[in-house]
């Protein structure tokens, strides 16, 4: 409260006293102006100290009763000559209350004169007086029947207070403010009431003058019952002038935290807060507005915390009176009043309360529509902004009729920047909430109003820093971060222009940086890139801010944008992309951050934006022929301080390797390729595993170039470093991407040109190993793809059939029928590792029951044919050696599986299916074991005698759909990851010579069923030979040969020498001696230069009895190779027969020699010899 003019006692006084006083006074007045000469002595005489003291009874007398003007003639006089002792001595003359009274009347006018800079240095120097606070303070305790002496001392400690340092002082007088504050509870009694009335209400005066002083105030508090008294006064509803000066009293003790801080601590603030409440409320209903304003405002100033704020809030009544207060019409102030007071409640984080009284936000947001009002509607818009703070309150302010459509209309009052201000902080805070969007994107285009308001808002004061600017950007910056959402898609060109009308022209740089992250999020969803990037002023001042160096914020956020209106999936669906379009534009803006002088931030938003557009093929060219770009990115790879931007460069040049062209190029550059392969010869941070990731992909893309394969192997260091990734199991994509790069440096078509050898980093077969357990079904498939890649490897073949570990982790993606990528994948490494037979029995010996998980395999299942093929395979090459044959027996099931393909609609399963079984059938054990099997038997009648290769065409056909199967097997496994695949040997891998299927089908069906297969009818020259060799094995050697001979003439000149041979064999142990000859004639005739053939018709002969003959042929087969063991040793033993036995002898002592440096052949019992040359022979006492 300021200080006022105190107030005027009117006192009748008669002339002859205004006489008198005037006289004194003039004397006085005029002595003061200079020395008198009582002053000048040393010493008064006894009479002069005698008529003195009359005097200045006399005056306070006639002083007690006169006017002012004779007052303000006096009182200097008085205050300089001291003459005040005198006044205050009669303060204590209670045995004339008479005097008592008219001291205390001439000190309180005194103490009220005019309220120039003198009078209260008088005031001051008056309340310093020694006793004149003790006598004051003494008349309030007196027990007096007459109020008019208390009432004078009261208002003179009032006016003496009105001087601040007086305050102080008599606050600390002791027993002052426990004097007044019990005038507060004052009876009237006996007394005339309207004087113990208004005694009440001058000590209420001074107390509340006193606490303009925040000690002051701190030590009313601690009075005894001043409280109380204070609070009993705010129900006295009949003085209105006494409740409101309680009200300002409230309010000047709770000024400052501290002394608020005590009043709520105080056991009397409950009642204190009810009694302001209960006189809201009838001032309310009395249309006191004044009153009603003046305890708003003492809750005002007692809410100075947030710990009484919320005391406040919650206390009963106290929001529904400040709310039907928000809701008048009749005075705009004490709107104004409770809005403040409404607004001050909302600053603590609890919010409970407030959200209690459900009528809070709609009064406040319906003052947001009453511009008569523009202070309340400052008042309401901060309550607001105070309340989006709390997440329920502002969803439901959000949701609020009119709420978003109010702020945004204060947002464009141009004549208050403090309501713009707190309406850009409501609307931020609004917008933080996605579930708000509902109401802040309106079909009507409000949310564009939104936008447009904060634009234009900044572009008017472009210059300016103020809190209402930063409201606004931080608003903007809020809004931006929901233009990410489909919501703003049909709007995304009308918000990127209103953005650039914020980046055109000078702006602050918090503006610039504000309007650049809001169309950086704009291009966030693929719906609004192209609007964007068709703004051609905004596109063109994004990157216009690319080169503004000064600043470096704008520039960052410039450059993220740009990253965020190129990021876009790759190329592949056909519609045109923004990279694709401006590109070519933003490229040479971009490259040109790639420098050492530009700040770490927007070298990392330059470089990933760059990455990106690298993506599109069209944008590489620009980037790679840029002048000194390769230059400009190896330097960025140096850049060990920013692994963030290293790892984009290399994301770069991962892209740029992508085109083959590039390459060699890239790969060439001085240090490129050293600093790339350097990533993956350190070990550190998880920063450092993103980067050794980045650099395993571009090698991935170089080691597609078979030269620049072999030069990477030459860096073991680095292939070591790549297999190490292989470990990194919390981060699928450097496990899928070091697994792609063994596969791609395995990828060259000639086996020559491999480079990696398994065996010489043992790290990378083990870590592969490891990922075939892997649940992510990428690394799953991409590790086997290396693996596959990497087996066709001769050397790698070996390594890998010694692992134990991969041989089971192999098996078991066999039997994993959900993932039948990984299972075909599996089988066909498999095939590879059988491939070669010296590998056969190291796959056997470390999993043997990988013959189970193939034979799993051929019921097809979600794998398809193409996995039943790899399977048979695979189970065909495992099969070739005579012991593991047997082993397949010891598995149920696997005959019945085998047959059941025979009868399959696939014709390269049919054939698979009819070679495993002929080769099965191969070992006699097995053959009645698959006699039993009703499948076996009629799966190959069924596929012999559906198979008419003779028909016109039929080969070229087949051909023809062997080509086309491959070439699709081949483009699904391409398809599986994303490195490269072997195609050519894969196709080798897969393909199957057509007319085979007979051929098999009558071998397996010779071996166990001879008989039958007999009477089978065939087609092929192929199938003949087969069953005529199966036949002569079988000793069936009438029907071997007639089969044999069939053979011959269907495959004319093909295989007419064993086919001779085989016949000559059958028809020697059949003992026509004469038709073996007649075989034997025709193979000397087709081959006279093979010894061999000669030493076959000599034996022959020998057995028909033609010694003669015998000998010559014998003789010509060793002039054709001389010192051969076999014709030694029959010719040895023709001349034992023809009785030279000297020469008999000579033979087999060479013989002997020979065998001694020579393997020989000697044939188990029952074995097929085509060659009769090796049979034994016994003479004189030789065995050979």
């Amino acid at each position: 409260m300021d200080e006022t003019a105190a107030p005027r006692l009117v006192v009748q006084a008669g002339s002859d006293c205004e006489a008198e006083a005037v006289v004194v006074g003039v004397a006085f007045a005029g002595g003061g102006k200079g020395k008198g000469r009582a002053e000048q002595q040393h010493a008064r005489s006894p009479q002069a100290e005698f008529k003195y003291g009359c005097g200045v009874r006399r005056l306070v007398r006639r002083l007690g009763n006169s006017g002012k003007w004779l007052v303000d003639q006096c009182i200097c006089s008085c205050l300089v000559r001291d003459k005040l002792r005198g006044i205050v001595s009669e303060l204590f003359a209670d045995d004339n209350p008479e005097t008592q009274l008219q001291g205390a009347k001439s000190l309180l006018k005194l103490s009220n004169a005019d309220e120039d800079q003198e009078d209260k240095i008088d005031r001051v120097r008056i309340a310093e007086y020694p006793q004149a606070l003790a006598g004051l303070v003494r008349i309030l305790t007196l027990k007096t029947e007459n109020p008019y002496l208390q009432r004078h001392a009261a208002l003179t400690l009032y006016i003496l207070a009105l001087v601040q340092e007086n305050a102080l002082r008599i606050a600390k007088f002791p027993g002052a403010l426990a004097a007044l504050a019990k005038l507060l509870f004052v009876d009237a009694g006996s007394r005339e009431r309207e004087e113990s009335v208004k005694l009440q209400a001058d000590a209420l005066s001074a107390l509340a003058v006193i606490a303009v002083v925040p000690e002051a105030g701190r030590m009313i508090m601690e009075t005894r019952d001043a409280l109380r008294g204070l609070i009993g006064l705010l129900a006295d509803y009949e003085r209105p002038d006494v409740v409101d000066e309680v009200c300002k009293t409230f309010s000047r003790l709770s000024d400052g935290q501290q002394n608020a801080e005590m009043l709520a601590a105080s056991s009397q603030f409950p009642a204190a807060l009810e009694g302001l409440v209960n006189l809201i409320g009838v001032s309310r209903s009395r249309q006191n507005h004044e009153l009603l304003k003046s305890a708003i405002l003492s809750l005002y100033n007692l809410s100075a915390t947030e710990e009484i704020q919320v005391k406040i809030a919650n206390f009963p009544k106290v929001l529904d009176e400040l709310v039907m207060c928000l809701w008048s019409d009749f005075d705009n102030l004490l709107v104004e009043h409770a809005a403040s007071t409404v607004g001050k409640l909302t600053m603590p984080q609890e919010k409970r309360a407030l959200m209690n009284c459900p009528e809070v936000l709609p009064a406040l947001v319906d003052i947001l529509f009453k511009d008569s009002n523009p202070d309340a509607q400052e008042e309401a818009v901060w309550a607001l902004a105070n309340l989006s703070h709390d997440e329920q309150a502002n969803r439901k302010i959000a949701e609020l009729p009119g709420a978003v459509a109010g702020l945004v209309r204060l947002l464009a009052k141009a004549d208050s920047p403090s309501r713009q201000e707190q309406a850009a902080r409501a609307l931020a805070n609004l917008t933080c909430l996605p579930e708000n969007d509902r109401y802040i994107l309106l079909p009507d285009g409000t949310s564009t109003d939104v936008l447009t308001s904060i634009v234009a808002l900044l572009t008017r004061h472009k210059g300016g820093h103020s809190g209402m600017q930063m409201w606004a950007l931080k608003g903007l910056q809020n809004l931006a971060a929901t233009f990410h959402q489909d919501a703003w898609t049909a709007r995304a060109a009308a918000c990127a222009a209103l953005l650039a009308q914020l980046l055109a022209g000078p702006a602050a740089s918090e503006v610039l940086e504000a309007a650049a992250r809001g169309l950086g999020n704009l291009a966030i969803p693929r719906a609004n890139k192209l609007p964007v990037a068709e703004c051609e002023p905004a596109l063109g001042a994004l990157l216009e801010l690319l080169h503004r160096a000064e600043l470096p914020g704008a520039q960052r956020e410039a450059a993220w944008a740009l990253k965020n209106l190129f990021r876009e999936g790759d190329e592949g669906d056909g519609a045109p992309t923004v990279a694709a379009l401006k590109g070519p534009l933003a490229v040479p803006f971009l490259m040109v951050l790639l420098a050492d002088d530009v700040e770490a931030a927007v070298l990392e938003e330059a470089t990933a934006a760059l990455a990106y557009l690298a993506r599109h093929s069209g944008n590489r060219a620009d980037i790679v022929e840029f002048p000194g770009a390769l230059k400009r990115l190896v330097a960025v790879l140096a850049k060990a301080d920013n692994p963030a931007t290293q790892a984009e460069a290399l994301k770069i040049l991962r892209q740029l390797t992508r085109t083959p062209e590039y390459r060699a190029r890239v790969a060439d550059f001085p240090d490129l390729l050293v600093r790339v392969m350097g990533f993956l010869c350190k070990s550190g941070s998880p920063k450092l595993v993103d980067l050794q990731r980045g650099a395993t992909a571009v090698l991935c893309n170089l080691a597609l170039e078979p030269d620049l394969a072999q030069r990477i192997v030459q860096f073991p260091d680095a292939v070591d470093g790549i297999g190490d990734l292989l470990y990194h199991y919390d981060d699928l994509q450097a496990l899928e991407s070091a697994a792609r790069f063994f596969q791609n440096v395995a990828s060259a078509p000639d086996v020559a040109l491999h480079p990696l050898r398994l065996a010489e980093f043992p790290r990378v077969l083990a870590g592969l190993e490891l990922l075939l357990c892997a649940d992510d079904a990428p690394v799953l498939t991409q590790s086997l793809l290396a693996l596959l890649n990497l087996t066709f490897a001769e050397a790698n073949q070996r390594t890998v059939s010694a692992s134990k570990a991969a041989l089971l982790h192999l098996n078991r993606l066999l039997t994993k029928d959900e993932t039948p990528d990984a299972q075909l994948l599996a089988a066909m490494v498999l095939q590879n590792l059988s491939a070669a037979e010296s590998n056969v029995p190291n796959i056997l010996a470390q999993c043997y029951y990988v013959f189970e998980g193939l034979l799993g395999l051929l019921a097809g299942g979600a794998g398809g044919a193409l996995v039943q093929e790899v399977a048979l395979s695979t189970l065909a090459n495992l099969a070739k050696l005579p012991e593991y044959q047997l082993k397949i027996a010891e598995f149920s099931n696997a005959f019945e599986s085998v047959g059941k393909l025979c009868a399959s609609e696939n014709e390269v399963v049919v054939e698979q299916a009819a070679n495993l079984l002929g080769s099965l059938a191969s070992a006699e054990e097995n053959r009645l074991l698959m006699i039993e099997v009703p499948e076996i038997v009629r799966g190959l009648e069924w596929l012999l005698s559906g198979r008419d290769s003779g028909a016109p065409g039929s080969a070229e056909a087949q051909a023809a759909r062997e080509k086309q199967r491959v070439a699709a097997a081949v483009a699904d496994l391409e398809r599986l990851g994303a490195g490269s695949l072997r195609a050519e040997a894969i196709e080798q891998m897969l393909r199957v010579p057509s007319g085979n299927a007979e051929m098999n089908a009558i071998k397996a069906l010779a071996y166990i069923d001879p008989a039958r297969a007999v009477e089978v009818a065939l087609h092929s020259g192929e199938a003949f030979a087969t069953r005529g060799i199966v036949l002569l094995e079988m000793e069936m050697f009438e029907d071997a040969v007639a089969d044999l001979e069939d053979a011959m003439c269907l495959l004319p000149g093909q295989y007419d020498a064993d086919f001779t041979s085989m016949c000559r064999w059958a028809k020697w142990k059949l003992q026509d001696y004469e038709g073996a000859i007649a075989e034997a004639d025709r193979a000397v005739d087709l081959n006279p230069q093979a010894a061999w053939q000669w030493q076959e018709r000599g034996v022959l002969k020998r057995h028909a009895g033609d010694l003669e003959g015998a000998l010559v042929d014998l003789n010509r087969a060793l002039e054709l190779e001389a010192d051969d063991y076999e014709v030694l040793k029959q010719r040895g033993y023709v001349k034992f027969l023809m009785e030279d036995d000297d020469g008999a002898r000579e033979d087999a002592e060479r013989a002997t020699r020979i065998r001694a440096t020579t393997v020989v052949h000697v044939p188990e019992e029952g074995e097929l010899v085509p060659c009769l040359g090796i049979l034994p022979v016994e003479y004189l006492d030789y065995k050979l």
